[in-house]
């Protein structure tokens, strides 16, 4: 539910700017305006359709200065089949925390994809929803993404760390 409420919100945005295409002051006004309006997005951000950072909020001067997106599988996927996509959890190059982006396609006036607009969601926030999901039973949530990485582990505060757990099975103190 967490996931596809991003979902709606970001399919939302890229409706509303993509009606304007290249108006980079309505892009700037919508990436500011999912920032200041939605607590479980750390991170709003813009590429271009080769992989440059143009935008985000917050901002990260050396992020866009000294890196491209093309690596990432949310802006592989958005390029290549022009749909929202999850990714799988990252180390964020503007945040230098773990989080998902959930990205999806701008679009010209011919319809033709010039970038991608996307949200980070936190690797903390899928924490907290797990903790505050689990609150009706006595057991514990594990969350683990497509890629094995643990993203909330009742056991332990992951405290943004990047923990990846092979072939889907959790071995914690020799014991699966």
């Amino acid at each position: 539910l967490y996931m596809n409420n991003a979902v709606k919100v970001i399919l939302a945005s890229t409706k509303e700017i993509n009606k304007h295409p290249r108006d980079f002051e309505r892009l700037v006004y919508e990436i500011d305006r999912l920032y200041e309006n939605y607590s479980q997005f750390d991170l709003v951000f813009f590429h271009d359709a080769n992989g440059k950072m143009i935008y985000s909020n917050p901002t990260n001067p050396q992020a866009m200065t000294n890196y491209t997106y093309t690596d990432r599988d949310y802006f592989q996927q958005v390029m290549q089949k022009g749909e929202v996509y999850i990714s799988r959890m990252y180390m964020s190059r503007v945040l230098k925390i773990p989080h998902f982006v959930v990205a999806a396609p701008i679009l010209d006036e011919n319809k033709q994809i010039i970038g991608v607009l996307g949200v980070g969601i936190p690797q903390a926030n899928i924490y907290n929803v797990a903790q505050d999901f689990k609150k009706p039973f006595n057991g514990g949530i594990r969350i683990i993404d497509p890629a094995g990485a643990l993203m909330a582990d009742p056991d332990r505060n992951l405290n943004n760390e990047v923990i990846l757990v092979e072939n889907y099975r959790i071995n914690i103190n020799g014991v699966d």
